[in-house]
């Protein structure tokens, strides 16, 4: 019997069907994902060595898709890393298609999200690999990792390096379980200077040519940087930073910053406790202050000053601070003299005013004139805007007798443990470096102080291993090594009586006390 040839035809295709559907099941589907990284961070993008940082990244997701895995790279673990959930730094989500929360490093990561889509992952906080001696400024779990630093090299190249982190993230298809092709990378960049980046200076030509006199007194100064009650001693010191790097850096005791984007979860994470623990928004009543802050300024004088009154006083960030007879518990702080000037690259001129004042009619209340109710009102119009000057001494602005006097100021952001590097001038005797720790409660706190500090020559790092403090040697700035006159400025009037190293107290609090060394 005769097969027509169309028949031949379709009996061979049916034939060959199996084979075409074996082999479209061999031929892998596209999987492309529909995710996308819709923005990286290292925040901040700029600090020093002793600054913690952190890493975040923004991820996008359709509506069937999850993060199946997130990896970062560049960053190196904190000595002493021994996360309980056992799993590297590198590893932000572990791979796999449970619950993404179920799945996040526990250890070192905090995943904000107001729903599925977007994702921002934060890693953190870390610190420089080195600081100013080589050593790390900390370890875990004050930090989760270290970042690229210049550690003690002062080279203008290595300080205004740019380093990067790495995310690396794939996701998978909720519905199917397929994970994607789709290889999502981001490399943020950021910049690590010198702990010693920024300096204090006196006794130099200052704006206009004149010389910056650390103190002055008026309107009559009968001995040099002497006068009485009644007079006016107006202290100024000039901020610089990038020294090393030419990078432009403000002094600073705490942040109003937002983290990027600030439409979102903007908290700053801290595990110095072993855990996550969130810093609120910095301009609610638990503000991300590491050392001083808008409240801590007890001179009521608008630098500092916040509270339920803030809008009304317009209170600005405190940024270099003036100490007197050691009295670090209640400082005075500086204000700008152009506070437009905020290019520190070449110096910012900082000043205030110990004058004798009663704006607040302190003895008016005790003679029982009309009482100054609280908040704003009529017997406060000069006080709301004050800047620079205390609100009220009783009209006597220094006691009688001798007194100390130094300037501080830090570029360190959210230091590790809250111990900040800050610079210290000492006019006439030296410029140095102190730790300064914040510790709660404080001995000696006044009412309304939210910032007490304690004044050490100790890293966290060493404190943790057990190390001894840093020599005033270590300490000193541009090869000083004397507490003897004169200064690395040719200043030689002394703003405390000490000859030699052994008359610092051992414990810097002292200097604080009754028995501290007198001007």
């Amino acid at each position: 019997m005769r097969t027509s040839k169309p028949r031949v035809q379709d009996r061979a295709l049916i034939s060959l069907l199996p084979i075409i559907l074996a082999a479209a099941t061999l031929i892998p589907v596209d999987r492309v994902s529909a995710a996308s990284i819709d923005g990286t961070w290292v925040w901040p993008p700029l600090a020093t060595a002793n600054s913690c940082r952190w890493a975040r990244v923004q991820v996008g997701l359709s509506a069937t898709e999850e993060i199946y895995s997130c990896t970062i790279s560049g960053l190196s673990e904190a000595d002493g890393y021994a996360p309980g959930s056992t799993l590297p730094l590198r590893t932000v989500v572990q791979s796999g298609t449970s619950s993404v929360y179920g799945r996040l490093n526990q250890d070192t990561t905090v995943m904000n999200s107001w729903g599925h889509s977007p994702r921002f992952l934060t890693i953190g906080p870390f610190c420089g690999r080195a600081n100013a001696f080589n050593e790390r400024p900390a370890d875990w779990p004050f930090v989760v990792g270290y970042g690229g630093s210049p550690g003690s090299n002062t080279t203008r190249p290595t300080n205004a390096n740019t380093y990067y982190v790495t995310f690396t993230i794939r996701t998978y298809n909720t519905d199917s379980g397929e994970v994607s092709d789709t290889v999502l990378t981001s490399q943020p960049g950021y910049r690590t200077v010198h702990d010693n980046d920024d300096y204090l200076d006196w006794n130099r030509p200052g704006p206009g040519g004149t010389t910056i006199d650390p103190i002055s007194v008026g309107p009559v100064e009968v001995l040099a940087d002497s006068g009485s009650g009644s007079s006016a001693y107006k202290f100024r010191v000039r901020y610089t930073s990038g020294l090393y790097s030419g990078l432009n850096l403000p002094p600073r005791w705490r942040t109003s910053e937002d983290f990027p984007p600030s439409s979102y979860d903007n908290s700053f994470y801290d595990r110095a406790r072993g855990w996550p623990s969130r810093r609120s928004d910095p301009d609610s009543v638990t503000q991300f202050n590491w050392l001083y802050g808008r409240t801590t300024d007890p001179w009521l004088d608008q630098v500092g000053y916040a509270r339920s009154e803030y809008d009304q006083r317009g209170a600005t960030e405190p940024q270099v601070l003036l100490v007197i007879d050691g009295q670090h518990w209640a400082p005075h702080y500086m204000m700008p003299e152009d506070p437009a000037d905020t290019t520190y690259t070449d110096g910012a001129m900082f000043t205030y005013t110990v004058r004798p004042t009663d704006y607040l009619n302190f003895i008016d209340n005790i003679f029982l004139f009309p009482f100054d109710l609280p908040g704003q009102d009529a017997w406060d119009n000069y006080a709301v805007r004050l800047a620079g000057r205390p609100a009220s001494n009783n009209y006597v602005s220094l006691t009688a007798g001798p007194h100390t006097y130094e300037f501080w100021a830090t570029d360190d952001f959210a230091p590790v443990g809250n111990r900040g590097w800050v610079q210290v001038g000492w006019p006439g005797n030296d410029a140095h470096v102190e730790y300064l720790h914040r510790v709660a409660p404080e001995a000696r706190r006044v009412d309304g102080l939210r910032s007490g500090v304690h004044r050490s020559r100790q890293s966290v790092y060493n404190q943790q291993q057990g190390g001894p403090e840093y020599s005033w040697t270590n300490m000193r700035r541009f090869g000083d090594t004397s507490v003897n006159q004169p200064d690395p400025y040719g200043y030689t009037l002394k703003s405390h009586n000490a000859l030699s190293d052994s008359d610092i107290p051992s414990d810097l609090e002292a200097l604080g006390s009754s028995t501290s060394i007198p001007s």
